[in-house]
């Protein structure tokens, strides 16, 4: 998360950080880098600018400087863009499409609504066939280079789900 700034003030004394000069940062983060090279998002921006509040808090807290200059630097306003999804008709000629591939019932799920982190957490063991159920009980997801399984994000996805017919022979050919 502050790679961005270490690089901006890494060989400058921390007494010397402005204000000014955060704000440069996060301009200059907001315009410039990130995937598209048209800037980073400003969540990004902004989780860089909470952990570098915190960060040089601390160092106030340790008296190495005497106020914080990353205090009042505004985030970025974020705009909430409406999620853009598929309709029924494109959802089935994607997932007719993927039908022969490995892990159809991978894409069936995804199409469920799953999570990337809770399909990746299934296991063999929380799918019932005969019962036609399946259990989202845990997710796996990279934290680093680790991968790490936890529980659903939130307390809800702990959750049981109905197959359908479909589904049902996706995740048998996945199996297979």
């Amino acid at each position: 998360m502050l790679k961005p700034a270490r690089e901006a003030f890494g060989t400058k004394r921390l007494q010397h950080v402005r204000r000014a000069d955060i704000e440069a940062l996060v301009t200059r983060m907001s315009k410039v880098g990130g995937r598209s090279g048209k800037g980073r998002s400003p969540r990004t921006v902004a989780l860089m600018l909470t952990v570098l509040v915190k960060c040089l808090s601390e160092a106030v807290a340790e008296c190495i400087i005497a106020t914080n200059p990353a205090r009042h630097v505004r985030k970025p306003t974020r705009t909430h863009t409406e999620m853009q999804t598929w309709r029924a008709p494109e959802m089935r000629r994607f997932l007719e499409r993927v039908a022969d591939e490995p892990l159809v019932g991978a894409w069936h799920l995804s199409a469920l609504g799953l999570r990337r982190g809770e399909v990746l957490g299934l296991r063999w063991r929380d799918i019932d066939f005969e019962a036609g159920v399946i259990q989202v009980r845990q997710a796996r997801v990279q934290a680093g280079r680790e991968i790490v399984t936890n529980e659903p994000k939130i307390a809800r996805g702990r959750r049981t789900i109905l197959m359908h017919p479909a589904l049902a022979a996706a995740l048998k050919e996945t199996r297979r």
